[in-house]
């Protein structure tokens, strides 16, 4: 694991984090992430299993892998609500309806409105200004499915709208008492 080449896994990472990294290292990595990373998968009729199942089907076996992990470090019941939550969002493209919902205070919003950049701040979905814009210029921000290209623009939280940063951060925005 490296961080610079960014297929690292880190160990305080939330259970949905950690299964999504693993989800998205290079399939060719897999193997070695199964025999230094697991005991099922080690060794013996683990890697047997584990190379039969990535022959057949590597999506199946990256998600079991991403689940093994996952669970030797938050409770095996995290670990498949994390694959759950994953294959919702990334395989079926459901995230409309199982958005959290997230209240921001109508009083830290006069007018009803904030620029985009500073509500992917009040979201926690960046943690500089600077992140947001560069998220923005790479087209990676969508408002209620589109996408935003101007950091300076406005998002009118009377509407409830759906953000999306990336493809792991999303929420549902409503104004708050």
């Amino acid at each position: 694991m490296s961080k610079s080449l960014g297929n690292y896994v880190g160990l305080a990472f939330t259970a949905d984090d950690m299964f999504g990294k693993v989800m998205s290292l290079p399939d060719a990595l897999m193997r070695q992430y199964a025999e230094l990373l697991t005991a099922r998968f080690a060794a013996g009729a683990g890697a047997a299993e584990f190379e039969r199942l990535a022959a057949a089907d590597p999506r199946a076996a990256k998600a079991a892998l991403a689940e093994e992990i996952t669970a030797s470090f938050h409770a095996k019941e995290a670990a498949q609500a994390a694959r759950q939550r994953f294959d919702r969002v990334f395989r079926d493209k459901d995230i409309e309806g199982k958005a959290p919902v997230v209240s921001i205070p109508a009083a830290d919003v006069p007018t009803g409105k904030l620029w985009i950049a500073e509500l992917l701040l009040k979201l926690g979905f960046v943690a500089t200004s600077s992140e947001a814009k560069q998220l923005i210029a790479g087209r990676g921000v969508k408002v209620d499915g589109e996408a935003v290209v101007d950091w300076k623009a406005e998002v009118d939280l009377t509407l409830g709208p759906l953000v999306r940063a990336g493809k792991r951060r999303f929420a549902r925005v409503v104004l708050g008492r």
